[in-house]
Formats: C-alpha cells, structure tokens, sequence
C-alpha cells in the first residue's frame, strides 16, 4: 500500500530553501545625527554570517562618534547568501556619525 502525499509540502519546502527573508537591524545612540550617512557599504562575512571578514572601524569612520548603525539584508544580499548556501552572507550596512565636528585638542600648562 503505498502512502499519499500531499503535494504541497514539496512546494512549500522549495519555497522556504529558495526564497531569502529579507531583515533589518538599527542600532542608535544619543548623539545628534549628521545630515547624511557618512559609510554605506557591504559587510561581508562567512559561515552563516558567524566570521565578518572585514570588521568596520567606526572610531576612523566617524572620529567624534557615531548616532546611528543600520544593517539591513536587502533581497540581493538574501539571494546571494541563499545562492552561496549561507557560507558567505553579506548585509548593507549604513553609518550615521554624530552631527558637529571633533574637538580640537589644546595644548596642556
């Protein structure tokens, strides 16, 4: 006797392997943001996004200080990280510095 399947888990299953979720992220501080992003670009990392390859260096991105961090996976980053089985995963990412410029230091007595 053989068993009945429905045909719609084999869909179903196809969809959830091959159609990427997309997400975001938003990490604020209490600083006044600047007018415009000062870095937007992609992070890259591997194995399921566990390992960034190149980490972002905010203290040279924004010398006085950061206001806002976002990191959204766009339905191409989705696609790409599906394509490559999650063993590379990237994610946009767009920094907001502090409004204001950096203090200048003053000589000591």
């Amino acid at each position: 006797m053989t068993k009945n399947r429905s045909p719609l888990w084999p869909m179903a299953a196809a969809l959830v392997l091959l159609v990427p979720g997309c997400f975001h992220f938003h990490y604020l501080t209490e600083g006044p943001p600047a007018r415009f992003p000062a870095y937007e670009d992609l992070q890259h990392a591997v194995v399921f996004g566990l390992a960034v390859v190149s980490p972002l260096e905010l203290g040279r991105i924004c010398p006085s200080g950061f206001s806002r961090v976002d990191a959204v996976e766009t339905f191409a980053d989705g696609l790409a990280a599906t394509l490559a089985l999650d063993m590379y995963t990237p994610q946009t990412l767009t920094v907001t510095c502090t409004r204001g410029e950096a203090t200048p230091s003053t000589p000591g007595p």
